[in-house]
C-alpha cells in the first residue's frame, strides 16, 4: 500500500512542458452522475475545454458519482443508474483526458461505497487514468516553464491542497470558512475544496521568512526578510440543476459555471490568477 492510501501526506509532483508561460487547471468536483438531475451538457463542455489546449488541466475533487447505496442518504428509488454503471461512466468519460488529469480524491459519496463495501472507486479510476490518488486529501506539485528568479534554466513551482470537504452550511460564510481553516493547516499557493455546490473565491497573503540572509549595516546583526506570500482559496461548483434534494432542502441554486485557476510564470515571478 503506498504513502498515499496509508493517509500519511505527501506531495505528487507535477512535470510539464519547460515550453508553458502558463497553465490553466480547471477542478471539476460534485459531479453527481447518477442524480437525476446531473447536467450530461456541462460536463461535456468542461471536459471538450480541458482538452481544446494543450496546458489546460484538471483536478477531480470528489463526489463524480451519486453512489446511493442501500442505508445510505439519498433516494435508491431516483437514481438513473447502478453504482456499477455510474463507476464505468466516469472512468470512460474522463479516459480522453486522462493525460491531464493532475490528480484525484475522494467524497464522501464514494465513501459510501468504501464503508459499505471496501471498494474504493477513485482508487480504481485513479489507476485506471495513471494519475495520482489521495484518498482524504491531496497535494500537487506543478512544475512547468523556465525563467523563475530569471534563471532560464529554473521551472516555475506551485503547490496545490485539495480536499473534497465536509459537513454541512447554508450561508457563503459558512461555506467559506471550511476552505480559509484548510489554508491554516498546510502550506500551499492554492487551497482547493468542494462538497458545498457552491463557486467562489478567496485571496490571502502570508509572510514566510526568505532563505537569504544579509547582515545589518546599522548592527552588524545577520538577519533575512520577509516574503509577502499570496495564496488563493477556491471553492468549486457542481453539475446539479435545480430540483430533487436541494428543492426539498431548500438549498440555494447552485453554480454550473466553472473556475479556472491560472499558474502563470510572469518575467520571473510566479503568480496566481482565478477566474470564475
Amino acid at each position: 500500500m503506498s504513502d498515499a492510501l496509508k493517509g500519511e501526506l505527501i506531495f505528487h509532483c507535477i512535470e510539464l512542458s519547460p515550453k508553458f508561460e502558463q497553465v490553466i487547471i480547471i477542478p471539476l468536483s460534485d459531479i453527481h452522475f447518477g442524480n437525476p438531475m446531473f447536467s450530461h451538457h456541462h460536463l461535456d463542455n468542461a471536459i471538450d475545454l480541458i482538452a481544446s489546449k494543450p496546458n489546460h488541466f484538471t483536478l477531480l475533487n470528489g463526489d463524480l458519482a451519486e453512489c446511493v447505496v442501500k442505508g445510505s442518504k439519498g433516494d435508491i428509488s431516483e437514481q438513473t443508474n447502478k453504482v456499477q454503471a455510474q463507476f464505468e461512466y466516469i472512468r470512460d468519460k474522463f479516459m480522453p483526458i486522462k493525460d491531464r488529469i493532475l490528480g484525484v480524491d475522494q467524497g464522501n459519496h464514494e465513501e459510501r461505497i468504501s464503508e459499505a463495501a471496501q471498494i474504493d472507486l477513485c482508487d480504481m479510476w485513479a489507476k485506471a487514468w495513471g494519475c495520482p490518488y489521495g484518498r482524504e486529501e491531496i497535494m500537487i506539485r506543478v512544475r512547468f516553464g523556465g525563467g523563475n528568479s530569471r534563471h532560464p534554466d529554473q521551472p516555475y513551482v506551485f503547490f496545490i491542497h485539495a480536499t473534497h470537504g465536509y459537513g454541512g452550511a447554508r450561508t457563503k460564510g459558512a461555506k467559506n470558512v471550511k476552505v480559509e481553516r484548510q489554508s491554516h493547516q498546510v502550506h500551499a499557493d492554492i487551497y482547493l475544496q468542494s462538497h458545498d455546490h457552491d463557486a467562489s473565491v478567496q485571496a490571502g497573503v502570508y509572510l514566510m521568512p526568505h532563505a537569504r540572509t544579509y547582515t545589518d549595516k546599522s548592527t552588524g546583526r545577520t538577519v533575512g526578510s520577509m516574503l509577502a506570500v499570496d495564496k488563493k482559496l477556491v471553492k468549486t461548483g457542481a453539475f446539479l440543476k435545480r430540483g430533487g434534494y436541494s428543492a426539498r432542502k431548500g438549498y440555494d441554486p447552485v453554480s454550473l459555471g466553472l473556475t479556472y485557476i491560472k499558474l502563470i510564470g510572469d518575467h520571473g515571478h510566479p503568480r496566481v490568477r482565478v477566474e470564475m
